[in-house]
């Protein structure tokens, strides 16, 4: 009974099904990663863009001591 063609297709059916899925769930796995690195190093060139912005406007400015210790 084990040997009849169709428990041979359901056999093969049920691997191919099973490799299937799990190439479509690392493949979403990959490509998540690849997004989630992206949008983070974006982030990183916008958050260190704008603490450059702030900082090169603060260190141009004429050195008032005393407004430095009050704030």
């Amino acid at each position: 009974m084990l040997h009849s063609i169709r428990y041979k297709f359901i056999i093969i059916t049920t691997v191919l099904i099973i490799f299937s899925a799990n190439l479509v769930f690392f493949l979403a796995i990959n490509e998540h990663e690849d997004l989630y690195r992206q949008s983070v190093k974006q982030n990183l060139d916008a958050m260190s863009s704008n603490i450059s912005d702030s900082l090169l406007r603060v260190m141009s400015e004429q050195v008032d001591l005393f407004s430095i210790t009050t704030e």
